[in-house]
């Protein structure tokens, strides 16, 4: 059923499964790479070399920022995929779904 449905993400129409894929590892590869950029960030710092620094904060910030676009991106997955309540019992479950996450201080 994965391979058979789509999905449109950024003006792109794909495959649910191969929007899945190509997000994850757009996220990995941001992730990494931020970690690196962290640590050179950390050392160029501790050598007192200010400009470099620059460098580095500003990257490890746009690969924050690009992380938060795919994590938009797999909620509009989440959201694309989860069925809408077809009768009364499914709207109650959803109810009360809500509601628990509601109280436990969880987004709704």
């Amino acid at each position: 059923m994965m391979s058979e449905m789509s999905i449109t993400l950024n003006g792109q129409e794909r495959s649910l499964e191969s929007a899945i894929d190509e997000t994850y590892k757009e996220l990995q590869k941001s992730l990494n790479n931020s970690q690196c950029s962290l640590r050179t960030l950390c050392q160029r710092v501790e050598n007192d070399e200010f400009e470099e620094s620059l460098i580095y904060n500003y990257e490890v910030v746009d690969y924050i920022d690009n992380m938060t676009e795919l994590f938009k991106d797999l909620k509009k997955i989440c959201k694309s995929v989860l069925a809408k309540p077809e009768n009364e019992d499914e709207k109650i479950i959803l109810a009360k779904f809500k509601e628990q996450r509601k109280s436990a201080g969880l987004k709704v």
